[in-house]
């Protein structure tokens, strides 16, 4: 790998431990950083999130650790950022020199100038890291946006997995941000006051909290979209259940007249009578309007049976009469007023 410092007005440095650009070529990082071959062994093939706080031996604090970032360019991919920053030191290996391009490019470069110690730089790579939520999640807004709509408009049947889909892209931008808050409050941890007191600590804390809100608001509506379309798929179940009891209920009595003469006796009531056939039929038919009207005044049917083509044209009739206001839903005073008239009659 190889080994580039740089030094900054304030005192501090930054070292870059960066992939060789000629392969097969490698350079020892420990030649230059001997103090730091611990810190090395420990992090080489590290691919988990890990933040530590620390002393030397001069009681000096320390932080160091790793942090899986997502790979540019990509999706689900993440890679792993080792760090480790001092007073007056910060050492970065990160996964290729994309990041630390970007940290060469304003604003940051003039950013890391202004910086008065190694953790505030810590700190300004976090926010550079940071820049790549915002992106995530403006392209996540618009996936959550056309999914509502999609929703709103037409209801189908796989919509449950485009929103599981997107609380699995929601939960792996909350795993990306955790580990960054966690190193935050480890800096603010190991350093104290001194980076209370920038406006670097401040910034990001900010930036954290902006963050944070958003991923709390985005789970709250696909919360609510879960509980949209349990409750639409719970509601077309119900009524299908219903129509479906209603519809075994109405052609009971048919089917009974069916399965008693289709039995192979010679003796079956009326079977020789002229008008057997049409008495049959209209006892069936009686029973059957008999069972539809016990199920009407058990207000077991109506909306069920009524298409919506029917029920705007009754509407639309209602509507249309002189004199006559359309139907509208009963005010919180007005159900006040039936509930007391209800207890009062009740009482009599």
């Amino acid at each position: 790998m190889d080994h580039r410092r740089l030094r900054y007005p304030a005192g501090w440095e930054w070292h870059l431990l960066l992939p060789s650009s000629t392969k097969g070529q490698t350079v020892d990082a420990r030649n230059p950083l001997p103090e730091l071959h611990s810190w090395l062994e420990r992090s080489a093939g590290r691919q988990m999130n890990h933040v530590q706080v620390s002393e030397l031996h001069g009681g000096a604090s320390v932080i160091e650790g790793t942090l899986m970032i997502q790979q540019p360019g990509t999706q689900w991919d993440t890679a792993p950022l080792h760090f480790r920053a001092e007073q007056t030191k910060l050492v970065l290996l990160p996964p290729d020199a994309t990041l630390v391009s970007r940290l060469q490019l304003p604003p940051w470069q003039s950013r890391l100038e202004r910086c008065g110690s190694a953790p505030e730089a810590l700190l300004i790579v976090l926010q550079a890291l940071l820049d790549s939520f915002h992106e995530g999640l403006d392209r996540f807004e618009q996936r959550l946006s056309a999914l509502e709509s999609v929703m709103q408009s037409r209801n189908r049947a796989d919509l449950l997995d485009e929103i599981f889909e997107r609380r699995y892209e929601l939960l792996h931008w909350s795993h990306l941000f955790i580990p960054i808050r966690e190193i935050e409050g480890a800096a603010r941890e190991a350093f104290l006051t001194a980076l209370e007191q920038t406006d670097t600590a401040r910034r990001l804390q900010h930036r954290l909290l902006r963050i944070e809100a958003l991923l709390q608001h985005y789970s709250a509506e696909i919360d609510t979209l879960i509980s949209m379309d349990d409750a639409i798929a719970s509601l077309r179940g119900n009524d299908i259940m219903k129509t479906l009891t209603i519809f075994t209920a109405l052609f009971t009595p048919a089917t009974v007249a069916g399965a008693l003469w289709g039995m192979n006796f010679r003796l079956l009531p009326w079977s020789a009578e002229p008008a057997g056939f049409l008495l049959i039929c209209a006892v069936v038919t009686a029973f059957t309007l008999f069972i539809y009207l016990w199920l009407w005044r058990k207000g077991w049917t109506g909306d069920l049976l009524l298409s919506r083509k029917r029920r705007r044209s009754r509407k639309q009739q209602l509507t249309e009469q002189p004199g006559r206001a359309a139907p509208t839903e009963p005010s919180d005073g007005n159900v006040i007023k039936q509930s007391r008239k209800l207890r009062h009659s009740r009482r009599k």
